[in-house]
Parts: structure tokens; sequence; C-alpha cells
């Protein structure tokens, strides 16, 4: 699959997904790749080695697909065959809706950066999930200036900055990511874009369950606010897995009324609606966007 025009003269884009048997949610991305109105991008699958149906169904959407490995891998396996000015890596278990790319892109361009983030956004019904993923965005933005963060499933970069630092570092364990995004931003302009919303499955929580995949992030985070790089982990890294239904729903079957009675009293009333927490964060004044872009 490939949309190319010159007529508007955007900058060309490579999207690049890393795959290990998608089989059950690549249709959902690509489908929603080929509905973006931005109209010059490319699709690249980075494959680990898929034993289900995944390669198939991404090249009956023409993508291109070279092998992978685990994300880092993968990320730079596809990145090493793009021909974008931009590199938009993305996961399989996303939905960009139909003007993401073009959104993303545009506000990239409009801040002048080299390597990006957006904020992100569950998709579930449930209060709980919306919480952290609210909670998440508010950290990202937060932490944007001294120690750069950015979800592996959402990057967007210049492929020039990629190729500077020489990709991710596929020696990590974990966090290849965050890392990822530190040294572009040493090199570059990095800033979280706050127009633009990815929609994102909450599956990681729904396989690992909210406090195991919690404490595995917090642990994460107190190497990187540290400095230290995660080149071991003291727990298994899943990969290929998230297909499956763990032992979240159970938990939040037995707890959800008492987590949601302490999230209601600690939130303002006016920041919930219809039983589901409202975006925490309101979007900048024009005065605002002009003293960050400067």
């Amino acid at each position: 699959y490939m949309k190319d025009t010159n007529v508007d003269q955007k900058p060309k884009l490579s999207i690049v997904n890393p795959t290990l048997n998608e089989a059950n949610y690549i249709t959902g991305l690509m489908e929603a790749v080929i509905q973006q109105t931005y109209t010059s991008c490319e699709i690249i699958v980075a494959d680990a080695g898929s034993t289900d149906a995944t390669v198939d169904i991404v090249k009956q959407y023409g993508a291109k697909v070279v092998k992978g490995g685990l994300p880092a891998v993968g990320r730079n396996a596809g990145a090493s065959v793009a021909t974008g000015d931009l590199i938009l890596f993305l996961d399989a278990d996303v939905l960009p809706p139909p003007h993401f790319i073009e959104n993303i892109v545009s506000e990239f361009e409009k801040k002048k950066l080299d390597v990006g983030t957006c904020l992100v956004q569950a998709i579930s019904d449930r209060v709980l999930d919306h919480a952290l993923h609210n909670i998440t965005n508010l950290y990202l933005i937060s932490t944007q200036r001294f120690v750069p963060h950015a979800p592996g499933f959402v990057i967007l970069i210049k492929r020039d900055l990629h190729s500077t630092i020489h990709g991710f570092d596929t020696t990590l364990a974990l966090a290849e990511d965050q890392d990822y995004v530190y040294r572009a931003a040493q090199k570059g302009r990095f800033r979280v874009l706050r127009h633009v919303q990815l929609p994102v499955s909450v599956r990681r929580l729904d396989f690992e369950g909210i406090i195991p995949l919690v404490t595995k992030y917090l642990w994460v985070e107190a190497h990187i606010m540290t400095g230290q790089k995660v080149h071991s982990i003291p727990f298994q890294y899943q990969f290929g897995k998230h297909g499956q239904t763990g032992i979240y729903p159970k938990f939040f079957q037995n707890t959800s009324q008492s987590i949601l009675a302490q999230v209601k009293e600690r939130i303002p009333s006016n920041l919930l609606r219809d039983n589901r927490l409202v975006d925490l964060l309101p979007m900048k004044s024009n005065t605002e966007e002009e003293q960050e872009t400067a």
C-alpha cells in the first residue's frame, strides 16, 4: 500500500510496525492506515516470525515486509528500508483516526520538532483505564523538558535523526523506547504533541493485570530517572502474547468498586462526566503555543 502526491508538498512518511503473532489486531491497524487523509506514506512491517496470519494479512494491504525481532530490532529493521522523510513507529494494537497522521505531522512541523510523541487514549469502557492513560499523558508532558518519554507504540522522528543516533539500542532488555527518545532529544527538538490523541488497546492490562504491570513500569521508571539503562530485568518480557486474556478482568471485577470510589474522591467532580474521566489536559492558548515554539 502506498499513497503519494506532490500537490501539497507534504513530507513522505514511513510507518514502521514491529509484529509477532498480531493477526487479531493488525487488520484494524491496516484498515485505519488506508483510511488516513494524509496522502504520502508507506507501510513497513518488521515481522519476528509470526506463526499466525499476520504476514499474509499485511501483504494483502501492500505493506513491505522485512525480517524483525524484538521491538527494537524490528523498528530498526523497518527504518533501514524506509524511504520517508519522517518515520512513524506504531504498534499493531493502535487505531489511528482518519486525520491522525495529517494532524500529527502538521503539529510536528508547526512546532519545528525533530522527534515527538502524542497523547494516548484507552480503547476501553472502563473508567480506571482512562484514568491510567490520563495520568500517563500528564507524566509525559511534565517530564518532556528534562527526561523525555515516549511510548514505543507512537514515536514520530525525522529519518535523518534516527540514523544519526543509530536507531534503537538493541542491547537493552526494556525501555529501549525511552532511551531512544532521550538520545534523540540530545540531538534535536522533542515535544509531546498535545493536540493529537492516539487510541491504544489495553490488552497489556488485560493480560498481565494492573498491579503487576504498574509495578514493572515503576521499576523501569526508577532506572530511567536515575540514568540507568535496563540491560537485564527480574521478570519475563512478553512479546507476541498479549492477544490472550489474562487476570485483569477478574481483578477488575473484584476491586473496581473500591478503586473507583478512591478515584472519585481524589478527582474533582468537574473532571468526571457520564461516569468517565474527561480529558485532564486542556488545549493550550495561542499565546502558550507561541511561547513554547520560541
